[in-house]
């Protein structure tokens, strides 16, 4: 799935284009080290970063507000005991600089 394109996922999926395309994104970057499934959920759905190169060229206190920001509005779920940090953040941003470097 991650070198498909949007339009045909959309199609085979039977969903938006959209939506298979944010499928996509998740998808990336949950394949990158420290980036877990959730956190992809979050840096996609909660901020519209879908791609590597953004995320690289991010500021940490944004993103990580931004992120906070959707989840209090129910637009990013979480389970149980799982948090959001700083630092967390600041590892996503290393780890996209590291793919792009």
């Amino acid at each position: 799935m991650l070198e498909s394109d949007a339009e045909n996922v959309a199609k085979v999926c039977d969903v938006r284009q959209n939506e298979a395309g944010e499928w996509i994104a998740m998808g990336r970057f949950a394949w990158l080290d420290g980036i877990s499934e959730e956190d992809a959920e979050a840096i996609v759905l909660g901020t519209g970063i879908t791609e590597i190169l953004d995320l690289s060229d991010e500021d940490p206190n944004d993103l990580y507000q931004r992120v906070m920001a959707a989840v209090e509005k129910g637009e990013v779920r979480i389970p149980s005991g799982y948090e959001f940090t700083i630092e967390k953040v600041r590892k996503w941003i290393k780890t996209a600089k590291s793919v792009i470097d």
